[in-house]
């Protein structure tokens, strides 16, 4: 690894503020989802946490489910032993990566079961880097998942699900009664880098700061409603430098519990452009192709 960069900066799109918006402007962006007139957004430079030295020292002997109670992500040390440089060839592949995915939550996080919901590959490829996320939004207007596996890089700051959306699918996938028959439910999204990334990186909030009442607002999504993610000066935003394959980050996008024992909530993720970050010496600069697996996890 070169020597670390202390003051890292990036740029970051992000969601216009929801007090930018008149009730009506709110109401339109909630009530539907049209790739041509998307919720507004706003790029900003902000400083960029790296965690390379947190990674390399065991991230404090933190576990994975306590650093996702305390900021809504996580750092995991994980070889796979399915997916490969170019991704999941085949139904096959991608359902033995998913199944990888269950037993390494059920190992690291201690829960009763879980279930791998889809798995989804992006690059960042021709036409990117995609930081206003119209390839996204394209992508997703012109696709159906199944017919084309392939998805952009995320290009503007949110969250997968929000609370009503994130109940509807742990019943689809769970049953209806799941929330009787567990005590916590949480989504937690794994992301996994399948190259050494170069460019494009994913930057994650700690929830800590966070404003929930200012900084989030209730969005469309082209599958069920999410969160847009608004930028303010106090919020902390981190990445990995020159993140592995074998260092995944564990995304909270639900928790049942609802921050009763002072737990995150979620975390707002998005790929970012670092603006000073050093090159990696003998390493070429390729796009960077992901691979995220929705998982949920239930606890008796």
């Amino acid at each position: 690894m070169p020597g670390l960069v202390t003051s890292l900066e990036a740029t970051i799109n992000f969601g216009v503020p929801k007090s930018e918006l008149s009730v009506e402007e709110q109401a339109k962006y909630l009530a539907r989802f049209d790739v041509n007139d998307p919720v507004p957004t706003r790029q900003a430079t902000i400083p960029l946490h790296d965690l390379r030295g947190e990674v390399d020292a065991g991230m404090g002997g933190r576990t994975p489910l306590q650093q996702v109670e305390e900021m809504g992500f996580a750092v995991v040390k994980h070889a796979s032993k399915v997916a490969t440089y170019d991704g999941l060839d085949t139904p096959e592949a991608t359902d033995a990566y998913k199944a990888e995915c269950v037993q390494l939550y059920k190992d690291i996080l201690g829960a009763d079961e879980v279930i791998a919901w889809n798995a989804v590959i992006r690059d960042a490829g021709e036409g990117q880097p995609d930081t206003y996320g119209k390839q996204q939004l394209k992508v997703e207007k012109d696709f159906a998942p199944a017919a084309n596996p392939l998805k952009a890089i995320a290009g503007s700051a949110h969250v997968d699900q929000d609370e009503e959306y994130a109940r509807t699918i742990v019943k689809r996938a769970a049953g209806d009664d799941a929330f009787e028959r567990y005590s916590r439910c949480c989504i937690i999204n794994l992301w996994r880098p399948l190259r050494v990334v170069t460019n494009n990186p994913l930057a994650v909030s700690d929830f800590r700061t966070m404003d929930v009442d200012k900084d989030i607002m209730r969005m469309a999504g082209s599958y069920g409603t999410a969160y847009s993610v608004a930028h303010s000066p106090s919020q902390k935003w981190c990445y990995v430098q020159h993140q592995q394959p074998d260092e995944a980050l564990m995304l909270l996008c639900y928790d049942s519990n609802m921050g009763k024992n002072g737990e995150a909530l979620y975390t707002g993720h998005v790929a970012c452009k670092v603006l000073n970050e050093p090159k990696l010496e003998g390493v070429e600069e390729i796009a960077r192709r992901s691979v995220e697996v929705r998982l949920f996890a239930f606890f008796k």
